[in-house]
């Protein structure tokens, strides 16, 4: 059996009914096998739990399961065994380990299989899809009820490439934290970084298991962390010489020279083979508020591939670049709905090489609600380069700071799509400095300390089929 990258209805898991195996096991000429186990190798933290084994029979030779190098990979299983084929009585197989089994009554079945038994129990499966600029030591913990309770901790999957700057910063990339739990239960959460919270910048959510064997689990997450709500912008100047903060919908992101009013750095746009390519930033969703107003300022500079100045009139045969938001509902099949606030009438001949774009909107109850905002430009000619500089989103009504303590967020399984404190760890969940377009490294991997050495062997076309 294998792990996936998502559920939903692309990948259902897989459903195992009269069946008869033998030979497998200790006596047997396959020393150390077991009719079934979980392919250790192939970890993409979702085991779904929509698995079921039903009608099955082994001879009194055979190893039924064996779960323990799943285990060791940090994989969370978990088996609908209908009638006790595998274990003990009716209920969920899963990992033998705290994150499967601390809210859950399960028994082991025994040492060598690395597997406990659910009595009676139905595990349901909550995907958050966070920032991928989020550290790999980002944890989700969860706990049933307040104070001093047990909890789990549950780490995140994002297949980040030390050498491919440009597949780290496309914007539909997440980190994803796969959350199996009992059905019914209600459950608390925040994400931690180093014991101290942190807020990811949005979490979008899907259940896996769509149709899964009960009803869903409640979890409530909270949004403590540092935050500015009266400047939503990260980085809009690009002044450090780095795209912190900052993803792009395809084509590419760089740092090059020479900004606005005589600045040293700007943002610019790489290979943009379509109109709708750009430079993108995620926004802080609990910023959100509805009827909230905000600003957008920016000063733009348009390149032809020859290096000359494109002049934009916006009209068809020559328009001009906008900015807008998509808010996502759901992560796996998403919901998305877009809203322009930026435009440019016309380009200004008295400016130089440099114009300036701006807008107004007011969150809405659909941003307001939306797992998360993504600001983005588009609509210039592909081939066109679209260089920013000076980029603010501001917020024009009577400012207030942000709470540092806000109400949690409560997931509500109806609306989802299938349908600081003062020791707070100086952390951003943006990446590190990239060199600028010039120099740019070779395709010669690196080592980065938080990625593990061994990345999982998958191509760029398979990823956009499995991945999000």
């Amino acid at each position: 059996l294998h792990s996936f990258a998502i559920g939903g209805n692309a990948v259902t898991g897989a459903i195992l009914q009269d069946l008869s195996f033998a030979h497998f096991g200790e006596g047997t000429r396959c020393p150390g096998s077991s009719a079934l186990g979980v392919d250790p190798n192939e970890n993409f933290e979702f085991f779904d739990p929509r698995t079921s084994v039903e009608g099955l029979s082994f001879d009194a030779y055979t190893s039924k399961l064996n779960l323990c190098p799943a285990v060791n990979s940090g994989i969370n299983v978990a088996i609908n065994d209908k009638d006790a084929s595998l274990g003990s009585f009716p209920g969920f197989i899963v990992s033998a380990n705290a994150e499967m089994t601390t809210f859950s009554p399960c028994t082991a079945e025994s040492v060598a299989s690395c597997a406990s038994a659910c009595r009676n129990t139905c595990f349901r499966t909550l995907s958050l899809s966070v920032s991928s600029f989020t550290p790999e030591n980002l944890q989700l913990v969860v706990k049933e009820g307040t104070g001093d309770v047990p909890s789990i901790s549950l780490s995140g999957y994002f297949n980040y490439r030390p050498w491919d700057p440009y597949w780290n910063t496309r914007s539909y990339w997440t980190r994803r934290f796969f959350v199996t739990l009992p059905a019914s239960g209600s459950y608390q959460a925040q994400f931690v970084l180093e014991n101290q919270a942190v807020w990811p910048v949005f979490v979008e959510r899907s259940w896996e298991d769509v149709d899964g064997c009960g009803p869903a689990f409640s979890l409530e997450i909270d949004e403590n962390g540092p935050g500015n709500c009266n400047q939503l912008i990260v980085n809009g100047d690009a002044e450090g010489n780095s795209i912190d903060g900052w993803w792009h919908t395809a084509g590419g992101i760089s740092v090059v020279e020479g900004g606005a009013d005589g600045s040293s750095f700007s943002l610019s746009s790489q290979s943009r083979d379509y109109s709708s390519w750009g430079i993108a930033q995620f926004l802080d969703t609990r910023c959100m508020d509805e009827g909230h107003n905000y600003m957008l300022q920016a000063s733009v500079k348009l390149i032809n591939q020859d290096g000359s100045i494109y002049t934009c009139t916006n009209n068809a045969v020559a328009p001009c670049p906008e900015a807008w938001l998509r808010s996502r509902v759901g992560t796996t099949n998403p919901v998305d709905s877009y809203h322009t606030i930026g435009t440019m009438s016309s380009w200004a001949t008295d400016t130089g090489d440099w114009n300036s774009m701006t807008g107004t909107f007011t969150v809405t109850r659909e941003q307001a609600s939306a797992g998360s905002v993504l600001l983005a430009w588009h609509r210039t000619p592909a081939h066109v380069k679209v260089i920013l500089d000076n980029i603010t989103l501001s917020l024009m009504q009577s400012p207030s700071s942000m709470p540092t303590n806000k109400s949690p967020t409560p997931v509500n399984p109806t609306s989802l799509a299938t349908t600081p404190p003062s020791n707070t760890p100086t952390f951003s969940p943006y990446p590190t400095s990239l060199p600028t377009e010039t120099t740019l490294p070779s395709n010669t991997p690196t080592f980065n300390p938080y990625i593990p050495s061994i990345l999982p062997s998958i191509s760029k076309e398979d990823m956009f089929i499995k991945k999000y």
